[in-house]
């Protein structure tokens, strides 16, 4: 009998400490808009870095067309370009890069993005392979983006400004180990 009370009382123990370990205080703040961005200027936290006219911003040619080409037909799989593990690879922030495919950052391997790096996309959905123009970082990948208000690492299309639409790049995914904190 002892017994099965010891296991009932281990059981609720970690069932109440589980409990314990979300934000038990998180409160979501009431708001008068919808989505994450206040009208109110005074109260936008993406100020100082992000810009949300890249349209009419001028940015420099790609002058690196390899290093993140990942639909290079002389790759093992089209479409996809991999870091692979026990490898880092540091860009260089004098270069303007062109992303084309899958860029992956295997489990083991880093990709280190300087300030002041400028990468500029081209997506192509009807080619084949599709190319999404992203960058993925498996679980057990690094990514270290040290862009500063200063010198900022931007992400953008590769189309000539007023030519620029949503979805002319993939983006960047990034697959974690961490565990969610709400039961």
């Amino acid at each position: 009998m002892k017994k099965y009370l010891f296991i009932i009382i281990l059981f609720i123990s970690l069932f109440a400490a589980q409990s314990s370990w979300a934000q038990a205080d998180f409160k979501f703040q009431t708001t008068n808009y919808v989505g994450a961005l206040s009208p109110d200027a005074g109260l936008d936290w993406t100020t100082g870095w992000t810009n949300f006219d890249p349209n009419s911003t001028v940015y420099p040619d790609p002058t690196d067309m390899a290093t993140l080409n990942g639909i290079s037909g002389s790759l093992p799989i089209p479409g996809e370009k991999e870091l692979t593990s026990g490898n880092t690879l540091t860009l260089d922030a004098s270069k303007t890069y062109l992303l084309q495919g899958f860029f992956v950052v295997r489990s083991g391997a880093k990709l280190v993005i300087p300030a002041g790096t400028i990468i500029r996309a081209s997506a192509d959905l009807s080619s084949s392979p599709k190319n999404y123009a992203s960058i993925l970082v498996e679980r057990g990948g690094k990514i270290e983006i040290n862009g500063t208000a200063a010198k900022p690492v931007v992400f953008t299309s590769a189309k000539p400004e007023g030519q620029r639409q949503r979805g002319d790049w993939g983006g960047l995914l990034i697959a974690g180990q961490s565990k969610h904190n709400l039961l």
